[in-house]
């Protein structure tokens, strides 16, 4: 679920923005215990993130953080403390929106904080070139060493 975002393709490529905004609330989460971004926060943290490792892009920084920031609600894993539009910045900033994880996802990452690593692992891995994946991790506040040097998480289908 977490790991199984949909994203959007342009030119044969995916979108990353969905997996950094994940990889920040991770982030979050794995030095602060709570995975609630603040729109103003990821406003500027997310618009980096996308700037630096996204594919370039003709829309404002602001709009291309928007983008995952609501729509990653569709996946099930991204919840908003305020009914906002797709896309909209404006409600975002005049609400002082906030995104997070799910309560109860949230809270069994919390119970298991190698899980995070895990997942932080797959999400870079799948999305990243393994030369970057180390800077993106150290962007979104996780330690390159520690989710990198994991053994690889055995999926059963």
């Amino acid at each position: 679920m977490l790991t199984s975002l949909r994203q959007h393709q342009h030119n044969g490529h995916r979108s990353p923005h969905k997996p950094l905004l994940m990889l920040l609330a991770l982030g979050h989460l794995a030095i602060t215990g709570s995975s609630r971004v603040a729109w103003s926060v990821a406003e500027q943290a997310l618009a980096g993130l996308i700037a630096e490792f996204g594919e370039p892009s003709k829309t404002g920084r602001a709009q291309s953080a928007a983008y995952p920031f609501t729509r990653m609600r569709a996946d099930g894993v991204w919840v908003l403390d305020a009914d906002v539009p797709m896309d909209l910045v404006r409600p975002l900033v005049e609400g002082n929106v906030t995104g997070s994880l799910p309560s109860p996802l949230e809270a069994a990452l919390l119970a298991n904080p190698a899980v995070v690593m895990k997942v932080a692992r797959m999400l870079v891995t799948s999305n990243f070139p393994d030369t970057i994946a180390p800077d993106v991790l150290e962007a979104v506040g996780l330690d390159p060493h520690a989710v990198l040097s994991l053994n690889p998480p055995v999926i059963s289908g």
